[in-house]
């Protein structure tokens, strides 16, 4: 049965209360989401107030010991870095031009060099040592380039260098590699920069100078230069910023010597015209290409000439120093008596003598007729590879060449065809370039080749001998033990 006494609530009773609860527990999340907010609040707040408690507390623990320390004591701490990038800059020195002509060579002929002639060799080393003494920038990369606005030449060359899809001919990955090692370099030398200097430095400083009121400058300065001193402590550092040095320089002369190729390549034969091409690019290459020594007095107007004949007596005097420290790195190559008799040699066989051949035409004699009897043994001036035995009917004639040592090239022309010519040309024939000694029979004194032969002044038997040095033509004369006689006749 039913109890009366329970009545039943209307529908719409019931839907006011489901709402009111509803409600009712949305204030209360929300007043939780709240509390979690201040909370989480209050917590960053905290947070920062106790970082910036503790930075200024460690500020002011380090204030607080520097009260403390000695003056010399919170400079080894503080200013190391400086200190050390002073002393280091001063230790490495600058660079002498032999040093400079030495790594200009080596990397043109290794294996990435272009490998240009001795004559741009020397150019590169004119233009880097042309207006550029303090500077960091020694061959003028750091210019702009012309006809590229915004463009620096370094920037220009370095595009060469990289692997391109159309056309990579000036690729070299060498440029990508030093710029690796430069920035692992670097980052160790920052490393070591912050490592205080020892400390026993800045007792010895204080033991043996009286710091007190001397002011900051001048402490820095004293402690630097007994630093400077003591400069085996940096021996580490010193050593990294030398090899940092040696890279940049390496890049540097790489970039230049493609400069200069690219200068050949345009056709910027003559020395004005490389000068104006590294100077304003391929207008000023095209201005000088004509000049062949200095442009003229009256250049006040014209900026690149005056620069050129400025440039010019610059370029001369690095020649000359460059041929006088060729001359003394190369060692004295003495040459034997390839004849074993008295040497003697008419005024017209002597080596730089104005002739004329068959047609009239005047030529410059390479080398130097040594005047010998029919069938003299000839000898080699020195010991070496036979790299020819061969004929040339109107030319050398029968005539064997022999390579040295340290770039050294003998050539012995006009030998006798006879029995021991033979047998040198079927061993040459058989075996290839094979050494000899300078005490070997090498052949006999002829008259083959473009000897006349019943010609008073050029028709008598001789050895035709030339000397040259990587390709450049010496005098023999000057090579020898002996004295050679020059005949009137």
């Amino acid at each position: 049965m039913k109890n009366p006494r329970i009545k039943k609530r209307p529908p719409e009773e019931n839907e006011a209360v489901q709402i009111e609860q509803q409600l009712d527990a949305l204030i209360e999340q929300q007043k939780r989401h709240d509390r979690w907010r201040h909370h989480l609040v209050w917590s960053v707040l905290a947070l920062m107030f106790l970082i910036t408690a503790l930075s200024f507390s460690g500020e002011l623990v380090q204030r607080t010991l520097r009260l403390f320390r000695s003056p010399l004591e919170n400079m080894r701490l503080e200013q190391s870095a400086r200190i050390k990038a002073d002393v280091v800059r001063s230790s490495t020195g600058e660079v002498t031009l032999s040093h400079l002509r030495t790594w200009i060579n080596h990397y043109n002929r290794d294996f990435y060099g272009p490998s240009l002639s001795e004559e741009d060799e020397t150019f590169l080393l004119a233009w880097g040592t042309w207006e550029s003494s303090g500077k960091k920038d020694v061959f003028h990369l750091d210019r702009p380039f012309a006809g590229k606005p915004g463009l620096t030449w370094r920037e220009w060359l370095s595009v060469k260098t990289r692997l391109k899809k159309i056309y990579g001919g000036y690729y070299n990955p060498v440029f990508a590699n030093i710029d690796k090692k430069l920035k692992k370099l670097r980052f160790k030398q920052q490393a070591l920069y912050a490592r205080p200097l020892p400390r026993f430095l800045a007792d010895s400083l204080a033991a043996h100078v009286r710091t007190a009121g001397v002011s900051s400058l001048d402490l820095r300065k004293l402690f630097t230069d007994f630093v400077q001193k003591n400069n085996y402590v940096l021996e580490n550092e010193t050593r990294l910023a030398r090899e940092m040095e040696e890279l940049r320089y390496e890049r540097d002369i790489r970039l230049g010597l493609l400069a200069v190729r690219l200068g050949r390549e345009y056709g910027f034969k003559r020395p004005a015209a490389l000068f104006g091409w590294m100077s304003d690019g391929y207008n000023g290459g095209r201005r000088l290409a004509r000049l062949r020594g200095l442009a003229g007095r009256f250049v006040e107007s014209d900026s690149l000439k005056g620069a050129w004949n400025r440039f010019y007596g610059h370029y001369r005097a690095i020649v000359a120093e460059s041929e006088r420290l060729s001359r003394e790195d190369a060692p004295r190559f003495v040459l034997q008596n390839p004849l074993g008799m008295v040497l003697q040699a008419k005024f017209v066989g002597r080596f730089g003598a104005r002739r004329k051949n068959r047609y009239g035409r005047v030529y410059k004699h390479h080398g130097i007729d040594l005047k010998a009897p029919h069938g003299q043994a000839v000898y080699p001036v020195a010991p070496g590879w036979v790299s020819y035995v061969g004929y040339q009917p109107k030319g050398h004639g029968n005539h064997v060449r022999i390579v040295h040592d340290r770039g050294w090239t003998s050539v012995y022309s006009h030998l006798q065809d006879d029995f021991v010519w033979k047998k040198l040309r079927e061993r040459f024939l058989k075996e290839g370039p094979f050494w000899i000694e300078s005490y070997e029979l090498l052949a006999r004194v002829g008259t083959t080749g473009n000897i006349p032969a019943n010609d008073a002044q050029y028709g008598y038997p001789h050895l035709h001998l030339e000397i040259s040095r990587k390709g450049k033509r010496e005098n023999p004369q000057k090579l020898f033990r002996e004295k050679i006689t020059f005949l009137a006749e």
